[in-house]
This record gives structure tokens, sequence and C-alpha cells, in this order.
């Protein structure tokens, strides 16, 4: 945010990251940032080819986003593995645990993974 005028949000950002290997990696970008003046560049060339830029992407994009949610297989597998790199990185980071669930860990340990809807202690309305 601070290298840029606006807010950006996490999701700017991460377009912001998607786009920015591209636009680095453009030939006539390179040609035309080393052949112009930076206004010329910045004001005349870029606009236009980082559009292209932007909407390829969005179409990558939305094509990768079709194909995970309309196969099935693909997204349990994405579901998969999010949730155990997300588990792990929660744990390694030192989430602390609630009450709840500090709680729900010991009653499901001392029921041999079963779970009890049960009180937790001081719950007065469980």
């Amino acid at each position: 945010n601070e290298a840029y005028a606006g807010d950006f949000t996490d999701a700017d950002l991460v377009i912001v990251e998607m786009v920015l290997p591209k636009v680095l990696a453009s030939a006539k970008l390179k040609k035309a940032a080393t052949a112009h003046e930076k206004n010329v560049y910045v004001e005349g060339i870029f606009p236009d080819i980082l559009n292209k830029i932007v909407l390829d992407a969005y179409a990558e994009n939305d094509k990768a986003f079709d194909a995970l949610l309309n196969d099935k297989s693909k997204y349990l597998a994405f579901l998969k593995t999010l949730a155990e790199v997300s588990y792990g990185e929660f744990r390694r980071s030192g989430a602390k645990k609630t009450k709840r669930a500090a709680w729900g860990e010991a009653v499901a340990a001392e029921t041999d993974g079963a779970y009890l809807d049960a009180a937790e202690p001081g719950d007065e309305n469980g």
C-alpha cells in the first residue's frame, strides 16, 4: 500500500503479484522501456499492453476457477491440500486454542475420538 497511491486490499495485491511477472516478462514492454522516455512509456505505451496482460490473466484465472469448481475430484484435492497446509501453518504459528476447542479435544481424547456434546466446565447452557 505504501508504494502505491490508494488503498489496496489483499485481493488487489494478489492481482499485482500475478500480473507483475507477466509485465516483467513482456518483450514488448522491455523494448519500449529501453527505446522511449519514461513519460512516453508510462502514458502512451504501457496502458494498452497492460490492459491486454490483465485481460489475459483474468481469462486464465477464470478458466482455472471454472476447471476447479467443475471437477469434483480436483476440488476435493484442492480442499484437502489447503486444509492440510493451513492446519499445519496454524499449529506451527502457535495459534491459541479457544477454551471451547481445547475442551472439545479433551472430550474427544477421553472418548476415543467420539465427540460428546457436553458442556465445558463452567458452561451452564451445555
